[in-house]
């Protein structure tokens, strides 16, 4: 939101909160005191009810927020969504079949 929208970010209000359960597979984010982009946990996507992983409803710490990183991460996510869709739009829709 700071890259999107910094003046409706209210930075006296974050706070760190990595309470989350540790897992070895479940992926959480990003890993804290990491400087890339490296990701916490496993490779198992897995989402919880959001008040049973965050004490805060924050999820990471946004302390270290600022418009760069935001920016990084946008592009890094906007990039990935682009090649997703691409690939997606090549697969060859293949015709069900019943098993039953």
């Amino acid at each position: 939101m700071l890259h999107l929208a910094g003046e409706s970010v209210d930075m006296s209000k974050a706070v760190r909160d990595w309470s989350f359960q540790e897992s070895e597979f479940i992926k959480w984010g990003i890993k804290p005191g990491e400087s890339s982009f490296s990701v916490a946990g496993g490779k198992v996507e897995f989402m919880d009810w959001w008040s049973r992983m965050s004490k805060t409803g924050i999820l990471g710490d946004p302390t270290k927020a600022n418009k760069a990183r935001g920016k990084r991460l946008f592009d890094i996510y906007v990039d990935s969504l682009v090649k997703f869709t691409r690939e997606f739009r090549k697969r060859e829709i293949l015709p069900r079949k019943d098993y039953h």
